[in-house]
């Protein structure tokens, strides 16, 4: 498959998204802009119809104006973590009653004020990376960034829930 020529054995998956986006028109020559969703049938790697969303406002029809029961395959995954007591996999009542709880917290007032909060935290991941660059801002060694986002994560998180 191309997207394994083209990234590296460990590449996280997520980043499959992009990647196809920006090849959609290899598949669709006539293609002018990115399909809002796209289906993918990648049998027999996995068996069923994969439907992808890249725009804004389908995600918003499938999540919000009409929450739509999840794929198997998110609960069999998050079963063993979360016996699928989270927002993730919930469906039906129970998603609701998750959203209704979340909600408020994530209300565009509420985002402005933490803002600086974020700014501050995202400074000190900046400074934290300046160093790990070569002298003058050039190249330097290559370095892992998973252990220094995920902090950046949690002290975000921590940041804008104290």
């Amino acid at each position: 498959m191309k997207f394994h020529k083209d990234h590296p054995a460990d590449a996280h998956f997520g980043i499959i998204m992009s990647w196809l986006v920006n090849n959609c028109r290899q598949w669709i020559p006539d293609l002018e802009n990115t399909p809002p969703v796209l289906y993918l049938d990648i049998w027999p790697i996995f068996p069923d119809l994969m439907m992808m969303v890249f725009d804004c406002n389908a995600s918003t029809q499938f999540t919000q104006t009409r929450s739509l029961p999840k794929h198997s395959i998110t609960r069999t995954f998050l079963e063993p973590l979360t016996d699928n007591l989270d927002m993730t996999s919930a469906d039906g009542a129970q998603s609701k009653v998750w959203r209704s709880r979340f909600n408020p917290s994530f209300s565009p007032r509420n985002i402005t004020l933490v803002i600086p909060e974020l700014i501050d935290e995202i400074l000190v991941f900046k400074d934290l990376l300046g160093k790990m660059v070569g002298p003058n801002g050039s190249w330097g060694e290559v370095f892992p960034l998973e252990d220094r986002t995920t902090n950046l994560t949690f002290d975000v998180i921590l940041r804008a829930t104290m």
